[in-house]
């Protein structure tokens, strides 16, 4: 009975967040987007901008107050009030709403049954989560566990809607999913005229109306169509967990998606379309600084295509101050200033409370000068946990620092765990060969020349995305939009740069793996639906980690798991570092904690 009642509370905390986020976008789109017409796919954007502003809104809350269950439940049901006004407002269309209510019970069925044990969900992520629910943001928290100093506006919000989770002391995260069902809403805004043809009679099927419709569509259509067996393949692994890696997943073929539009269909300035990519870039900047790179290819690639550079010689002979940024500044919409200050003003403040760093652990945003600050070998050293662990996971992953013997490691390993997409990479170069032999003729020209830099804009922020991430930290979950949009861009791409419609080879070909991927996506996720149903309908429960509390010099006490390095739902202050001289200052009245300083 329990179970049953799990099921059913979740579900609707599950559907209620979803409206209520909805609701909150919606209303931001209208207010800051009057003078721009929203694009078809408008319950992603109010999807998009109803994450911005909440996750923003409880950044800045927790700085003065914990994100109790009142405060939720209040968001909450204003929410699902905004939604209900506006339900009333339009003329519902009952069979999109029944179709989106099956896609919602389908996520949310992995959501609750397909919990997996996610390493670092029990590592830091549950904890940092715990701690904004519970307190108040506590200065310099990432002395306690540097990890916690990782600035990821993607806690605040699952700490918004994953209350139950804690409470019930059920691993039952709905912040990915959530995210998961808008960015299908893409994938069904592509596919609706169609459905709306077949709807009346399913049986009216024909070949016919297959090809009308795939010759319909465009490149950046099909760019997310073809997505579907990446995502398909991705979700399981992070679905029924708060990890940021996931969104940043999703935004990355988002971003990509959109830069496909903008070569192809050459938006102007004052275009929606123009500047929606910054703003996703700016919010997956937020979540995880992994992005970084998405967010500065983002805004060069606006930069340049608006100071109209022509040819690589006046890129070469660019002026650079004032007749260039200055321009560019300018013609920047009020909208977009508006959700750059809410993504990254809470961010900088809630990054300067938890480390003294707003990028931590990138040294170079240290304010070291601040008593609650982490120290110089504290950020060392969490820096080069995150570069270690990418590049040779295990016991010896230090072994890799400051040499580069862990690169052929490294290949052994991606080889073998990456072979489908290694395969898919070179099948798409070999299709894509098949497609200009047929496609391009002697007398075809290409576009002007002044305009293939920007045509060459998708391909470049893919391998420039890989570059940096192999640089960096090649863990390949930080790189998954990048490497799974990879051979997708690459099959497209001339397309891009031809500027015409579809061939019938290319149709074809296309057709065959847009039906291979919905089988193969089938296959993929039928077994795993098969295992979901025989799991008796039990709902996962929280491990247990046996723990000992060790004192500080202050008499703080800690609590630290035995033999192991999963805390999750352990009672707070929990780390699985202990520092002696660790100094905590706790409120005399409330007994929040205010801040972790120490002596090192």
């Amino acid at each position: 009975m329990d179970n049953i009642l799990y099921f059913i509370i979740f579900y609707i905390l599950f559907v209620g967040w979803i409206v209520a986020v909805y609701s909150y976008g919606h209303y931001i789109a209208k207010l800051f987007t009057l003078k721009c017409p929203i694009p078809s796919n408008i319950i992603w954007i109010s999807g998009l901008f109803g994450l911005i502003f909440l996750s923003s809104l409880i950044t800045i809350i927790n700085i003065f107050l914990p994100i109790s269950l009142l405060i939720a439940s209040i968001i909450l049901i204003i929410g699902l009030i905004l939604g209900s006004i506006q339900f009333i407002k339009i003329k519902p269309n009952y069979q999109i709403i029944v179709l989106y209510g099956l896609v919602t019970f389908i996520i949310y069925y992995a959501v609750i049954f397909g919990w997996s044990n996610y390493y670092d969900t029990g590592l830091y992520h549950l904890p940092a989560i715990k701690w904004i629910i519970n307190n108040i943001t506590p200065f310099g928290l990432a002395n306690l566990h540097f990890r916690f100093g990782f600035n990821s506006i993607w806690f605040p919000l699952s700490a918004l809607i994953d209350q139950g989770s804690i409470l019930l002391n059920r691993p039952i995260f709905l912040i990915n999913g959530i995210l998961l069902f808008f960015y299908t809403t893409l994938i069904g805004d592509i596919l609706k005229p169609f459905i709306k043809e077949i709807r009346q009679n399913i049986f009216s099927i024909s070949t016919s109306k297959i090809s009308t419709f795939v010759r319909s569509l465009n490149c950046k259509d099909w760019f997310f169509l073809l997505t579907i067996l990446p995502v398909t393949y991705v979700t399981p692994i992070f679905l029924s967990s708060p990890s940021p890696d996931f969104p940043i997943f999703l935004l990355t073929l988002t971003v990509i998606g959109n830069a496909i539009e903008l070569v192809e269909e050459e938006t102007e300035v004052d275009n929606f379309q123009t500047w929606i990519s910054i703003i996703i870039a700016s919010f997956a900047f937020a979540i995880k600084l992994s992005a970084i790179l998405l967010l500065l290819m983002s805004a060069l690639f606006l930069f340049f295509s608006q100071i109209k550079i022509r040819s690589t010689r006046e890129l070469v002979e660019m002026p650079i101050l004032p007749k260039t940024i200055f321009p560019f500044l300018r013609n920047i919409p009020r909208y977009c200033w508006f959700f750059f200050l809410i993504i990254f003003i809470p961010m900088t403040i809630r990054g300067i409370i938890l480390s003294g760093n707003p990028i931590f652990p990138i040294a170079i945003g240290s304010q070291s000068y601040l008593p609650w600050a982490t120290s110089a070998e504290t950020t060392r050293v969490a820096a080069e946990d995150v570069t270690a662990w990418a590049r040779l996971p295990g016991v010896h992953y230090k072994d890799s620092l400051g040499n580069n013997s862990w690169i052929w490691d490294w290949i052994d390993q991606f080889i073998v765990h990456q072979m489908p997409l290694i395969v898919t990479v070179s099948g798409a170069l070999i299709l894509v060969g098949i497609v200009l032999y047929f496609s391009v003729k002697p007398e075809m020209e290409l576009q002007e020349s002044k305009k293939i830099i920007i045509s060459c804009y998708p391909l470049v922020l893919i391998l420039a995305g890989l570059t940096f991430w192999f640089m960096s930290a090649p863990d390949t979950r930080f790189a998954l939009g990048f490497l799974y949009a990879l051979p997708i861009v690459i099959l497209l791409f001339p397309y891009i740069i031809l500027k015409r419609p579809f061939s019938s080879y290319l149709v074809k070909i296309l057709i065959v793996i847009l039906i291979g991927q919905f089988l193969i996506s089938a296959t993929l996720m039928g077994p795993y639906y098969v295992g979901l149903f025989n799991n008796n309908g039990e709902i996962p429960v929280f491990p247990e980690v046996s723990y000992t509390i060790n004192t500080t010099n202050s008499g703080e006490r800690i609590i630290i798991p035995e033999n192991t390095d999963q805390t999750w739902n352990l009672p707070l202050p929990n780390s699985i570092y202990f520092d002696e001289n660790l100094s905590i200052t706790r409120d005399r009245i409330t007994r929040q904690y205010i801040m972790f300083t120490t002596n090192e």
